[in-house]
């Protein structure tokens, strides 16, 4: 048994580093993509809210023309 579970210590650890290195290469291949859309989200938050904003403002006025 003894030898059993230093094997599977053994495995475990291995299998651990494995999971590590995959994960660090899938953060370099998306950190590219990541940075992007952060970009993006910057140039186009102010438009979106904007735009936001003029829903509410149409939504408000819409319910003040209803009422008549």
């Amino acid at each position: 048994m003894a030898e059993y579970h230093r094997q599977m210590e053994s495995k475990r650890t291995e299998l651990s580093h494995a999971i590590d290195l995959f994960y660090s290469e899938i953060g370099v291949v998306f950190q590219p993509l990541e940075a992007f859309c952060s970009s993006e989200r910057r140039r186009y938050d102010p438009l979106s809210k904007r735009v936001e904003e003029l829903e509410k403002t149409f939504a408000r006025l819409m319910r003040q023309i209803a009422k008549g």
